[in-house]
């Protein structure tokens, strides 16, 4: 009921876009890791994850610094 509670799932609604014909998808291969963040107990260790990344250099710490 609430839109900002809402889940949306993406792979649905992009397929059924796919089927219809109104968008294209590229997908790019990587070896990155995937950080889920379902329930709020998983907060904690995806921004330990992400401070991780600032450190190691592979994000800055202003993400948009750049641009």
């Amino acid at each position: 009921m609430n839109p900002l509670k809402a889940e949306y799932l993406l792979p649905t609604h992009i397929g059924g876009l796919l089927r219809d014909g109104k968008c294209s998808v590229k997908v790019l291969e990587t070896k990155d890791k995937w950080f889920g963040v379902i329930y709020k107990e998983d907060k904690e260790a995806v921004v330990q994850s992400f401070k991780n990344l600032i450190e190691d250099g592979v994000y800055q710490e202003e993400l948009y610094s750049d641009l």
